[in-house]
């Protein structure tokens, strides 16, 4: 079955966007959901922007993959190309546009795309994500429209609509854009999912319909989609900490607590008391090992997790295999714990000018019964496709 599309207004992986989220990895079909970070849109942050999607989307219990895909050379690179396999939330950040239309378009990572939203999975965009994905695309900056990928043919977005004034928006949109087109305005975390003609929304914000041919507009409301009780709930700083925290520490494992806090972008300093408070409530728990330099260092680890901490130490869970691991697998991203666990230092050597690279461009550790041993740099020759 063909997978939904998901449009998005903008200000992606924040609070308040978790609802819209879980809402795309339930509909994509996948117990987890296999979700793939493409932000080729990004252009002055890819590396941040990917890495807050991907934290964003573990949290919620996703299985997540950064697609370092920044420019139309690399969208026609088959080896980043056959990643999109298997997905199940294929997620496009907010950033240029311009940029993403021209990346894009008639590439070998759009074909893959299209090819598994046949098999089931959901296209997702926010903001310029979101605007790319429709049959017309209103340029930044110049204005105009331009033809976009047509994901939702007959769509176009308009993202953070809530800065907005909707009357004159449509006014003067109603005489630029081609007879047919319906014109989308989504709030920002705020979501449009489905297909052409079937839409529901998702979020805290509102989503205004413009028929071109008869300028109707239609809100519709969140409350909705949202029950009252939920709307009217009131959560404190302490307790929104406390939960973002926790969903950490799931999602790392074994971890010191400088590391947890860097998961949730907070500051050590902030985090302190919220981490002492889930170890007095059995949450969280202290323990000591020995680093890879063999000297001890504290950790913390989910009260969830300690069942598994035991059978390994009691090797009753060792992995038996070897594995190729993405440079962006969530087994790196609690910084300084692949060298204090494995004694292994991943560096992503991609932005680096050839001359300054050890490793290799896009260099992939190696995981061999439960130890990073080393690397592998993935080359195609063009010629024998081998």
């Amino acid at each position: 079955m063909i997978g939904d599309i998901a449009l998005v207004g903008g200000e992606e992986f924040r609070a308040g966007c978790e609802e819209i989220d879980l809402e795309f990895m339930k509909s994509c079909g996948q117990d987890p959901a296999n979700v793939l970070i493409i932000p080729t849109a990004a252009v002055t942050g890819p590396e941040k922007a990917s890495r807050d999607g991907a934290r964003h989307f573990s949290a919620l219990g996703g299985i997540t993959t950064r697609l370092m895909v920044l420019d139309n050379d690399h969208a026609n690179m088959e080896e980043l190309a056959v990643q999109v396999k298997g997905s199940g939330v294929i997620y496009f950040t907010g950033g240029s546009p311009d940029h993403l239309l021209a990346s894009l378009k008639g590439s070998q990572l759009w074909d893959s795309i299209l090819e598994e939203r046949n098999n089931g999975a959901i296209i997702a965009g926010s903001s310029a994500g979101a605007m790319v994905l429709g049959g017309k695309m209103r340029r930044p900056g110049s204005g105009g429209w331009v033809d976009a990928l047509s994901a939702v043919p007959g769509i176009a977005t308009l993202p953070h609509h809530e800065n907005s004034d909707p009357e004159q928006t449509f006014l003067q949109l109603a005489t630029q854009v081609n007879s047919g087109i319906t014109i989308l305005g989504i709030d920002a975390r705020t979501g449009c999912l489905g297909k052409s003609g079937s839409w529901r929304v998702v979020g805290s914000g509102k989503v205004i319909n413009s028929d071109r041919v008869n300028c109707q507009r239609v809100e519709d409301e969140t409350e909705k989609y949202i029950p009252k009780d939920m709307m009217s709930k009131s959560v404190s700083m302490e307790e929104s900490r406390i939960h973002d925290l926790e969903k950490s520490l799931i999602a790392t494992g074994i971890c010191s607590h400088q590391q947890v806090a860097d998961y949730t972008h907070m500051k050590r300093n902030t985090a302190k008391p919220h981490l002492i408070k889930l170890v007095q409530q059995g949450l969280a728990v202290e323990i000591t090992g020995i680093n890879s330099s063999g000297h001890q260092q504290d950790f913390l680890i989910h009260k969830n997790n300690l069942e598994l901490l035991h059978k390994i130490s009691e090797g009753g869970h060792l992995a038996q295999r070897t594995t190729l691991l993405s440079p962006f697998d969530s087994l790196f991203w609690a910084r300084g714990r692949d060298v204090a666990i494995f004694g292994f230092d991943q560096v992503l050597e991609c932005y680096k000018p050839k001359n300054m690279r050890k490793w290799g461009y896009f260099s992939l550790p190696i995981l061999h019964n439960g130890n990073l041993v080393g690397r592998l740099d993935p080359k195609l020759d063009r010629v024998s496709k081998t």
